[in-house]
């Protein structure tokens, strides 16, 4: 938001400046470096910021990401079966395709029928894609996407 509301690099680093003051453990010079880490003229406009620029603060150095992809919500069918292809339902911004992983776990019930505690349930990864299809090695198993 700092970029857009500036008209100069040397804005821009003032008004970000400003609010790093907030927090006393972040200090250091702030600069914007291009692709080739050549400082940036503070002269330049902020429309002439690219991707693979990166701000400096202090010895440290974060990339500048513009529309980095947002997933805002990802569901599956509730029951899957085995040999029917499944896609989830994505809703996302700015992204081309979504990079999927397929985990099945084992049952999420314990022998007295109670549920697993979170990350106690061991997950084989099974596919890498946007698509998959079940198989009879997945009954009653659990079936993750990340």
């Amino acid at each position: 938001q700092v970029w857009q509301h500036a008209k100069t690099v040397d804005a821009a680093l003032s008004r970000l400046q400003k609010k790093l003051g907030k927090f006393p453990d972040v200090n250091g010079p702030l600069s914007l470096r291009d692709g080739q880490n050549q400082e940036v003229d503070s002269t330049q406009t902020c429309s002439s910021i690219k991707a693979g620029f990166t701000l400096s603060v202090g010895r440290a150095a974060f990339p500048l990401l513009f529309n980095p992809p947002t997933i805002w919500s990802l569901h599956l069918p509730s029951f899957p079966c085995v040999g029917l292809p499944l896609m989830p339902v994505v809703c996302a911004d700015f992204h081309k395709e979504v990079e999927c992983c397929w985990f099945r776990g084992s049952s999420a019930l314990t022998a007295d029928g109670g549920s697993c505690e979170e990350g106690s349930v061991p997950r084989i990864l099974v596919c890498r894609g946007a698509r998959y299809t079940p198989t009879e090695e997945d009954e009653g198993c659990l079936l993750q996407l990340e």
